[in-house]
C-alpha cells in the first residue's frame, strides 16, 4: 500500500540540534563511538527547540559514510506514562497507526493512550518518510483542538492558532553507500506551542522518554548498543 504513504509530505533542512556521529571532516567514527551510547549528550539535554517550538517527538537516523556504515538511531518523545513500552524491540513509540494508510491518520488513536503515535509496518523497505510520527487524533479531539485544513498533521485550538505539527527533514540520501567524509541523515519530528504543552500538562502529569542505538550497516540485528531513559518533564521557564 504505498500509494499514499507519503502524500504531500515534503523534506525541510535539517535541524541544527541534530547530532553528528563523527567530527565533520572525519573519515570514520572514534574507535570507541558504539560502545558510549549510554554517554550521548542528547540523553541529558532538555526537549529541544525549533522554530520557537518544543520538539515532543522525533524519530532520527544517521549514518556515517565510513567502512560498516555505523549507524544512530534516535527517539524522543512526551508521554502520560512513566514504564517503558512494553514489548519494547525497536522503538519507544506506540503503533496505533500500524500499517495504516496514511490519508486514515484523523480516525486513529482512540484505543491508544499515548501522546505521540509511529505509523509502523511489517515492511523494511518503506522510507523513513512513510514511518511518520504524529499527535494523538484522539487526544486532539479530547483538548478540544480540530485539524488544521492546510496541514495533514497539525492541530488548531479553538482560536485558530497552531497547537502541533509533524515535520520530516531530511540531509543528503539515507540510502546512499559510499565512502566519503559526510554523514546523511533524516528523520521525524512533533513540535507543540507553549499552549499546547500547558493542555497536555493540565491532562496528566509529563514524562520524557529517550532512547538511542548505535550499531553497524552489516549487523543491523544487534541491538545491543541501545539505552532507554524516562525522565519526569520539567518545561523550560
Amino acid at each position: 500500500r504505498s500509494s499514499d504513504l507519503n502524500i504531500n509530505i515534503k523534506a525541510v533542512h535539517k535541524p541544527a540540534f541534530i547530532q553528528r556521529i563523527a567530527a565533520p571532516q572525519a573519515w570514520s567514527v572514534d574507535k570507541n563511538w558504539i560502545d558510549g551510547y549510554e554517554d550521548s549528550p542528547r540523553l541529558a539535554e532538555d526537549l529541544p527547540e525549533y522554530d520557537g517550538w518544543t520538539v515532543i517527538g522525533e524519530c532520527t537516523h544517521i549514518k556515517k559514510m565510513a567502512e560498516n556504515f555505523p549507524m544512530e538511531e534516535y527517539q524522543a518523545k512526551l508521554s502520560f506514562n512513566d514504564t517503558e513500552v512494553e514489548p519494547f524491540v525497536n522503538s519507544i513509540f506506540s503503533d496505533s497507526p500500524f500499517m495504516c494508510d496514511t490519508s486514515a491518520y484523523l480516525s486513529i488513536g482512540s484505543d491508544d493512550p499515548e501522546i505521540i503515535l509511529l505509523r509502523g509496518g511489517y515492511y523494511t523497505d518503506f522510507p523513513n518518510q512513510s514511518k511518520w510520527i504524529a499527535f494523538n487524533p484522539a487526544l486532539a479531539s479530547f483538548l478540544g483542538w480540530r485539524p488544521c485544513p492546510n496541514n495533514r498533521f497539525a492541530w488548531l485550538n479553538d482560536s485558530s492558532e497552531k497547537m502541533v505539527e509533524s515535520v520530516f527533514w531530511r540531509s543528503g540520501n539515507i540510502n546512499e553507500f559510499s565512502r566519503d567524509r559526510y554523514e546523511v541523515s533524516e528523520g521525524w519530528m512533533v513540535i507543540a506551542s507553549k499552549k499546547a504543552i500547558e493542555d497536555l500538562r493540565e491532562v496528566a502529569i509529563l514524562y520524557s522518554h529517550k532512547m538511542i542505538m548505535r550499531r553497524m550497516e552489516n549487523n543491523l540485528l544487534d541491538t545491543s548498543h541501545r539505552t532507554y531513559r524516562i525522565t519526569h518533564y520539567k518545561q523550560a521557564e
